[in-house]
């Protein structure tokens, strides 16, 4: 079978997992640092009670997932409640 044309999914997507869910859900399935810290915790705790007093409950779960296609670099706001995006984060 050629496969040529196919394009690996992993090498061309990334996540800019910087929200609070990201980070919680990295530490209780993907992370060998498993359990978190309590460093860790206090920091998650932090980002969350500033998310909550800027008004901004998206930063919470909302990450930035870029796609390179063909040599064009695009991103979009996706809903780390859909979990299904961690798998860009993933090495």
């Amino acid at each position: 079978e050629d496969l040529s044309g196919v394009f690996r999914v992993r090498d061309c997507i990334s996540l800019k997992a910087f929200s609070a869910l990201t980070r919680i859900i990295r530490y209780s399935g993907y992370s060998s640092d498993f359990p978190a810290s309590q460093e860790s915790f206090w920091i998650l705790h932090r980002d969350v009670q500033e998310a909550l007093r800027n008004n901004r409950p998206e930063w919470i779960y909302n990450d930035e997932l870029g796609v390179d296609i063909h040599g064009v670099r695009k991103t979009v706001t996706v809903d780390m409640r859909n979990t299904q995006f961690i798998g860009a984060d993933l090495s």
